[in-house]
């Protein structure tokens, strides 16, 4: 629990005490040393971890995406997360794009995985109150710029 989170419930629960407990991450299991998935290896990709909240931007994604692919055809997209808002994020996609667009779902334990294949992690979430995903993936060794990608595709 954060202090803005004890600050608005601790006058509604007089003489309760309440402990901050700060967020943070096992980095024995967010490790640069995580093996790729495989099926990603020799690909620029993008990686997207989130739920399906319009909070985590999903759409902002995939629209980025397919804007950068009218200049770049040498970049997939794998989107790791779920939920019930599925079936439109899905239909967002291009059509012209769904092969290049991974939809991993719920993950978990293979996280770090996608993170060791990410070229660029990009989160575009609008309202958080903590980056768990900026943190897992600077954890996990991800770039913070796209540096690697070349001024014209290839």
């Amino acid at each position: 629990m954060s202090d803005a989170v004890i600050q608005s419930l601790e006058p509604y629960f007089p003489g309760l005490s309440f402990t901050t407990i700060p967020n943070g991450i096992d980095t024995n299991f967010f490790t640069p040393g995580a093996e790729p998935i495989p099926e990603l290896a020799g690909t620029r990709t993008i990686v997207f971890v989130g739920r399906f909240d319009p909070r985590n931007g999903v759409k902002h994604m995939i629209r980025a995406f397919a804007r950068l692919r009218q200049t770049r055809d040498n970049v997939a997209l794998v989107i790791v997360g779920d939920g019930p808002l599925r079936p439109l994020i899905e239909r967002m996609v291009p059509e012209a794009l769904r092969r290049d667009v991974t939809f991993a779902g719920r993950v978990n334990r293979l996280r770090p995985r996608y993170l060791a294949s990410a070229e660029i992690l990009c989160t575009p979430c609008s309202l958080a109150s903590f980056g768990m995903v900026l943190l897992e993936g600077m954890s996990s060794g991800c770039r913070s710029s796209p540096a690697g990608f070349p001024a014209s595709s290839s």
